[in-house]
């Protein structure tokens, strides 16, 4: 079978940039969001990376990943996903020994081994999140056996090597999907099928199911959202196995576990094969023009239908890779021609404002508590590890990639001990100071694209509140003075760009500031309650759902989630409908148990999980399906969540465009 490279017409150069001007795009871009964050950056911002310009063209070319080497070349298509906050990209050397490297929408790190050097593949891999968990299938060896592999976030290292006790033509595709990972490849006659693996049963990979259809090259995995049935689909894309090799789109049907073919194809003619992600609502799909230039080229399904392709003005050796980090959509491929084939780099925006500075947009005199607000429970909960970590830790990412994500309200809690505010989580030592805190987000507003956003910061002392522990705040606020707002009433959104809201969950000194949660003696706040609400002396007026401690032996885990989601929803309702000075502070997070499950971790509340026969969603996913029938624009009030980041990457982005 002949691959791209056979009859591709030779471009004359090897890894060089096109000069064609790039092609204006067809998505859906909102023009004067674009010429407001342009005009900020005319103040003396400058352009990030993980901004890439999107007036006068779609994509943006990076560059090689490692400018400076060719650590990063391939014979093969990449895999590329987003995980934790990052870009994860694996590929095969020049050897064939598998090497992988994380990064952001700014920068790659340095190369890492996969497993052992004696790996070798055989064509390009698969990588796909399920559950928190990256897993990833390598094609190896001359039979062209596949296997499966999965990233342990406590060790750092990838393991649990399966067969999936099948081989495959070309590259396979990975995607999560309904708590199982789906795999898509092709047998010796082209024959497209597909197998899943799930937690209880592993693989059924040795009797994989037929598509029914006939493909040239790579097929792709995507899920997206769909409105009309308040829920995720999964989709398959590939290429038809004739002259051309037009793309066909096909979708899950969970109750006959089939395939079928969809409403909305692309039809576009590619070379072999493609690849796929989501964002949202929002699909994307590369590949490879079927003229004979290898020309990367990417369609948009923008809800409704697939839009014409975006011409990268690039040459790719093989199928492209595609994935969606902080609403940024990345693509990597490997360049074509003789010499080096170094993985290349292009970028452009999913959504008509960059997550990292969303806020630039918003009308100034919007009172604070009137937006919808991103924010995550216990910040910087997040140690790692394999024992504490199941009762202590409610985050993935770092208070940076909160932060780049889209988060704007973080929930920081500290406990003195000699004299240093120290980060806690109960009784757990979070190994770091809230200086350490602050530094990184005065760094991150420091950024002139950042200057800006508004961030909050509630503080609460972990334990019992005293006088010793406000002179601390007010000597670490009082070192940072230029970077908060102190004021104990609520602000508009003019007067905190570039700063902080101090919001106080501990006692104060007489004089000392922040809008207060506390009260007197700390009778303000209402621990574990789903609904309650405080004034403060000075006139602010705020509504909190903190009901965390799930207790419900009475309950499957299913209704405890049910329950947890229910207050949530009970209190996002009013936000829609009330003033806008009125503040509305609602946290998703909790941990529990039920009649099925002794222990209900947060992530486990979060996320969902597997009980010995079947899936179960969390309380993320009955918030994001709640958000695809919330008005489109409406305040929402503060969300605080656990590890926003999963089981969908667009869950923040759903929430910021709520606002206006």
């Amino acid at each position: 079978m002949a691959r791209p490279e056979d009859h591709h017409d030779e471009p004359g150069t090897t890894e060089e940039r096109s000069t064609a001007t790039l092609k204006k795009g067809s998505a859906k871009i909102d023009r004067n969001a674009i010429i407001r964050v342009e005009s900020s950056l005319a103040k003396g911002g400058h352009e990030l990376p993980n901004s890439p310009p999107t007036g006068s063209a779609t994509w943006i070319y990076r560059d090689k990943i490692y400018p400076d080497n060719n650590d990063a070349s391939t014979p093969y298509a990449p895999a590329l996903a987003s995980h934790a906050g990052e870009l994860w990209c694996l590929w095969a050397d020049a050897n064939n020994t598998p090497y992988y490297a994380t990064g952001t929408n700014d920068k790659w790190n340095h190369r890492i081994l996969f497993t052992t050097p004696t790996t070798r593949m055989s064509d390009g891999p698969a990588l796909a999140e399920l559950d928190t968990v990256l897993h990833a299938v390598l094609v190896e060896g001359s039979d062209r056996q596949m296997y499966h592999y999965q990233f342990d976030k406590l060790t750092r290292a990838w393991g649990g090597r399966t067969s999936l006790g099948n081989s495959s033509l070309h590259a396979p595709a990975l995607a999560g999907f309904d708590n199982q990972l789906f795999c898509a490849f092709t047998k010796a006659n082209n024959e497209l099928v597909y197998a899943y693996w799930n937690e209880a049963n592993g693989w059924n990979a040795s009797n994989p199911k037929s598509t029914g259809e006939s493909t040239w090259g790579t097929p792709a995995l995507y899920v997206r959202e769909n409105e009309d049935i308040d829920d995720d689909e999964l989709h398959l894309l590939f290429s038809f196995n004739r002259d051309s090799r037009a793309a066909q789109d096909l979708t899950y049907d969970k109750a006959n576990d089939n395939f079928k073919r969809s409403a909305n194809s692309p039809g576009e003619m590619m070379a072999f094969g493609c690849c796929a992600t989501s964002f949202g609502r929002q699909a994307y799909m590369g590949f490879q023009s079927h003229s004979g230039t290898g020309t990367v080229l990417v369609s948009e399904f923008d809800g409704v239908r697939w839009e014409q392709n975006d011409s990268l003005n690039e040459l790719s050796k093989d199928t492209p890779a595609l994935a969606v980090l902080d609403g940024v959509v990345n693509c990597i491929y490997n360049a074509h021609g003789s010499g080096h084939n170094n993985l290349l780099w292009s970028q452009r925006p999913a959504s008509s404002y960059p997550l990292d500075a969303w806020m630039a947009h918003l009308d100034d005199n919007t009172p604070l508590s009137g937006l919808s607000l991103p924010g995550t429970h216990d910040s910087c909960a997040n140690t790692g590890s394999f024992v504490s970590g199941v009762f202590v830790d409610c985050q993935t990412m770092s208070i940076t990639d909160q932060l780049n994500a889209g988060i704007r309200y973080f929930d920081l809690r500290c406990k003195l001990v000699n004299g240093a505010l120290l980060m806690y989580h109960g009784s757990v030592y979070l190994d770091r100071s809230l200086n350490d805190v602050l530094k990184e987000i005065y760094n991150w507003l420091d950024i002139d694209r950042h200057k800006e956003e508004a961030l909050v910061a509630q503080v609460q002392q972990e334990h019992d509140s005293d006088l010793r522990f406000s002179a601390a705040m007010k000597a670490v606020v009082m070192d940072g003075k230029s970077r908060w707002v102190l004021t104990t009433t609520t602000p508009i959104l003019r007067d905190v760009r570039g700063k902080i809201q101090l919001m106080r969950r501990y006692d104060a000194q007489a004089g000392y500031v922040g809008i207060d949660l506390w009260g007197k003696a700390g009778e303000a706040w209402k621990d574990n309650d789903a609904n309650f609400q405080i004034q403060t002396s000075t006139g602010v007026n705020l509504f909190v759902q903190d009901y965390y401690e799930l207790l419900r032996p009475d309950l499957s885990y299913q209704g405890v989630v049910s329950q947890k989601f229910r207050y949530v929803s009970d209190l996002i309702a009013p936000a829609i409908d009330s003033d806008s000075k009125t503040w509305y502070l609602n946290w998703t997070s909790g941990y529990g148990s039920a009649s099925n499950a002794l222990y209900i971790s947060a992530e486990a509340l979060a996320l969902g999980y597997w009980d010995l026969l079947n899936p179960h969603d969390g309380v993320n996913k009955a918030l994001r399906n709640y958000l695809l029938r919330a008005p489109l624009k409406a305040r929402l009030g503060v969300i605080l969540m656990n590890f926003p980041e999963d089981p969908d990457s667009d869950l923040i982005c759903a929430i910021a465009q709520t606002n206006g």
